[in-house]
């Protein structure tokens, strides 16, 4: 749990979501240190609050919102069934409500993030104290998996009886999924509890199994309130921390305080390293972000101005916007104080191009950096701001109108503007209509740039390994790329075109002048190919020996089969298992469940015992007696066949051995001794010996 400062009322108004993870990422550059214009803006909601909004952009280009509402009029056309549920509407490319649900009990749902499925459905995070599937008597995680309609596929409770408070989702690249939040208790799901509440994050499977969970913190209070991937496949979280003890340590302050608590699991959950920001006041943060040096980003307020926290503006009983920037190791490499002598704080915070950051909040004061306040004092407004790469304000702009506004989260779009997700109380300045109480607001910047980006896509986005696909920019003598894989800068990959040969999200930077761009994310999915051997649990190889010879293919769930001699498909040969009757060079092609293939090395069948005519009418040894090279003569019967051949003097000794093909083959015997030796010639169809004479 984190303590708010100040009005704790005012603060949770302009708090209204953890962090988007948006399916397009890309720059909004600065007009001139200009803030951006509004493109269009718009309100969602009925008669009463709506609050909490979680806002994607869609794989189809629309966008889907989540937030809690207690409405049955205005835009809603379902009634609630407590006194606020999830209402979650999906909207077309040009803003329209394309449809619209509504989930939760008797008691109150309150929506936090949203994740698009491969499947085309809906993942939703949210709180709820309703009797829901698996609830524990108490404010529960609650989980909604959707199909791409909105109707509910299943849902799932998740912690005990002592209250457990969601904040954040992300998925692991695996269809797995990581759920951060805090938690009371010590019970049903939630094991190891070490005191007050703890930050507890849950692992779950696609369809809602817990794989694992774990509480990390201190004696007093933690909440994980954000979540974002690590280059390893583990995980950082952003965490309110009040402890000084077990997990938390280096912490600023009291137990009554909390700092910005950042720690990094594995990808089994397992803490690794953690590190405590802030100053003897209550410092929160509310979203952390990747950013392409392999560095994040953290939003979030401070009180503070000591510690780790320089230039907060005005009283410290009074929050600023505190942004800071640290290394993939946790490192401070800066961080920024930011509002004025009010109430500030700050909810998203993304890298809009290398280098620069895009930020929003709300904010209440008039003064410091906030130069066009709208309404009157303590009356909340969006604030939207851009910082270099050491901190410094390259523009701001404050959104709303004379009544309480803010922002929560920030997604930004293919063409270069970005969407910002908030609240809005206001029917004027940049709002334009209200439907009652406090709707939620959706309002895009609109950016200046104009260049390409474009991609064209030569290949599959999902194929087996050793194939790629190609993705190509834009050409242009003006522009110059940067490709990402998973938010993070491909070393060297500075062409328009790029060959992907591995699993990940790839987009690509384009700058023209003073104008960058991200394209699209590309998701490429490689399958691996299946393993394909051959052994032979009769062990010999000699039909002479065993009839019918074993052989057997490594076997593995979802794998087919067909088996060859040579180069031709055995009909009916489909199984792991093939029993061999004839002599042949055996392989087997494997195929897993993802249509990759892998041929097995040839294994050969012999029949030892079996003479056939041909081999000693057509075999030339010659001349015969001899003094020093024979001449061996292979016919073209045996082209496709390499023959082992041998040679033995009376006593048994083998004396030559090699491996021969049709034609005329030179054998030097020159070094033996004069005497008679046998020479054996061995292929698939059977066995051939001759006799011949060394002489002095």
């Amino acid at each position: 749990m984190i303590r708010f400062t100040g009005k704790t009322i005012f603060m949770k108004t302009f708090f209204t979501a953890t962090f988007c993870v948006p399916l397009f990422s890309l720059n909004l550059v600065s007009l001139a240190q200009s803030p951006p214009e509004i493109a269009w803006e718009k309100n969602y909601g009925g008669s009463l609050w709506e609050q909490a909004a979680a806002l994607i952009s869609t794989d189809e280009g629309g966008f889907a919102f989540a937030v809690e509402s207690g409405s049955a009029d205005g835009d809603i056309t379902e009634t609630p069934d407590g006194s606020s549920d999830v209402w979650f509407v999906k909207l077309d490319a040009e803003h329209n409500i394309e449809w619209q649900k509504m989930y939760g009990g008797s008691g109150t749902e309150s929506p936090k993030q949203i994740i698009q499925t491969n499947d085309g459905g809906y993942i939703i995070l949210a709180q709820t104290n309703s009797a829901m599937t698996n609830w524990h008597f108490s404010t529960d995680y609650w989980i909604i998996k959707t199909d791409a309609d909105g109707n509910i596929e299943w849902d799932k409770c998740y912690g005990s009886n002592g209250g457990d408070y969601p904040r954040a989702i992300i998925e692991d690249g695996e269809g797995n999924y990581i759920l951060a939040g805090s938690s009371f208790s010590n019970g049903g799901d939630v094991h190891g509890h070490i005191g007050g509440s703890d930050a507890w994050l849950i692992k779950i499977d696609a369809t809602g199994n817990i794989l694992w969970e774990y509480s990390y913190g201190g004696s007093d209070l933690e909440s994980a309130n954000a979540i974002c991937a690590a280059s390893d496949g583990g995980f950082i979280v952003a965490a309110g921390a009040n402890s000084n003890n077990f997990d938390v340590t280096g912490h600023h302050g009291t137990v009554t305080t909390s700092d910005y608590w950042i720690f990094k699991i594995s990808t089994d959950g397992i803490l690794q390293w953690q590190v405590s920001l802030g100053g003897a006041k209550n410092d929160t943060p509310y979203s952390i972000r990747n950013v392409s040096d392999g560095g994040y980003i953290i939003n979030g307020e401070s009180n503070s101005n000591d510690g780790d926290v320089t230039g907060h503006h005005g009283l410290t009983t009074r929050n600023d916007i505190w942004v800071v920037k640290i290394n993939e190791a946790g490192t401070l490499q800066w961080q920024k104080s930011m509002g004025g002598t009010a109430y500030d704080a700050g909810t998203d915070a993304i890298e809009s191009s290398p280098g620069k950051y895009l930020i929003c909040g709300g904010v209440t004061s008039a003064d410091g950096d906030i130069t066009d306040h709208y309404g009157a004092a303590l009356s909340a407004d969006a604030w939207v701001a851009e910082l270099d790469d050491t901190g410094s304000l390259l523009w701001s702009g404050s959104y709303g109108g004379t009544l309480s506004d803010g922002s929560g989260q920030i997604c930004q779009l293919n063409y270069g503007n970005t969407i910002i997700s908030g609240y809005a109380e206001s029917t004027d300045g940049d709002v334009s209509e209200n439907n009652g109480g406090r709707d939620i607001w959706l309002f895009e910047l609109q950016t200046a740039c104009t260049t390409d980006n474009s991609l064209t896509l030569t290949g599959d986005q999902e194929f087996c390994k050793g194939s790629n696909i190609i993705l190509s920019a834009v050409e242009d003598e003006s522009y110059t790329y940067q490709w990402k894989k998973n938010g993070t800068d491909i070393s060297g990959a500075t062409e328009n075109a790029y060959t992907a040969v591995k699993t990940g999200t790839y987009q690509v930077y384009i700058t023209s002048g003073d104008c960058s761009v991200l394209s699209e994310e590309i998701e490429i999915i490689v399958h691996p190919k299946p393993k394909a051997t051959i052994s032979n649990p009769d062990i010999t190889n000699d039909l002479c020996t065993d009839s019918s010879i074993k052989l057997k293919a490594n076997s593995g769930s979802g794998l087919t089969y067909q088996w060859y001699d040579g180069a031709t498909a055995i009909s009916g040969a489909t199984a792991n298992i093939y029993f061999a009757t004839t002599p042949g060079n055996y392989k087997v092609k494997i195929m897993n469940s993802y249509g990759c293939e892998k041929l097995s090395a040839a294994y050969s069948i012999i029949s030892s015992c079996k003479k056939v005519n041909t081999l000693t009418e057509n075999i030339v040894l010659c001349p015969n007696p001899n003094t020093g090279i024979f001449n061996l003569s292979l016919p073209s019967l045996y082209k496709e066949e390499t023959c082992i051949v041998s040679m033995k003097n009376t006593a048994g000794d083998v004396v030559y051995a090699s491996t021969l093909t049709a034609g005329n083959n030179a054998i030097d015997v020159s070094p033996l001794p004069s005497g008679i030796y046998f020479i054996t010639v061995q292929s698939l169809t059977g066995v051939c010996i001759q006799q011949f004479v060394k002489t002095e």
